[in-house]
């Protein structure tokens, strides 16, 4: 039996998009894995508490990097909005699973992952930075943004991405 660990990036227009990856299992609860990985990320408040995928090793949900979740002719409908997006994703919960491990690690050793980043400091980036040719000029003038823009700060405050 192997174990599903899901998360999901929500942006501050409210869009979602959810990632999962399979790793094997190890010793310890679910609930008890749950609990460290929970207290490695960031509670700020919202859905769920938040992390920075590229550092422990888990694929980015992103609109703006392909993937399982977004297919590269959608990626357009989903530009970089630098006052909206942001490099946060959410924890949502370990399963089991019989599917096939996705991921070569122990749940063991993606909770050490968590852990270590969590304890060295979530390194906030830029995805406007990042990507720019992805970034199709919107500003946070821009009616459908204004609103957005003022729901990230709420949500992400100190945690936000340095251009908002």
């Amino acid at each position: 039996m192997n174990v599903r660990a899901e998360y999901e990036y929500r942006d501050g227009g409210g869009t979602v998009f959810l990632r999962d990856v399979v790793v094997r299992a190890s010793t310890g609860t679910l609930q008890a894995m749950t609990r460290s990985i929970t207290a490695a990320c960031e509670d700020i408040g919202t859905h769920h508490p938040v992390f920075i995928p590229r550092q422990v090793g888990l694929p980015e949900p992103y609109s703006w990097v392909e993937g399982p979740h977004i297919r590269a002719k959608d990626m357009r409908r989903f530009p970089i909005w630098p006052d909206i997006d942001h490099c946060w994703a959410g924890f949502t919960g370990l399963e089991r699973t019989t599917a096939k491990h996705t991921d070569a690690r122990t749940l063991t050793e993606l909770v050490e992952a968590f852990e270590s980043a969590g304890a060295a400091g979530w390194e906030i980036f830029d995805p406007y930075s990042e990507f720019p040719e992805l970034y199709l000029g919107f500003s946070a003038d821009d009616p459908p943004t204004k609103a957005a823009a003022r729901r990230v700060r709420q949500l992400f405050g100190r945690l936000a991405s340095p251009r908002m």
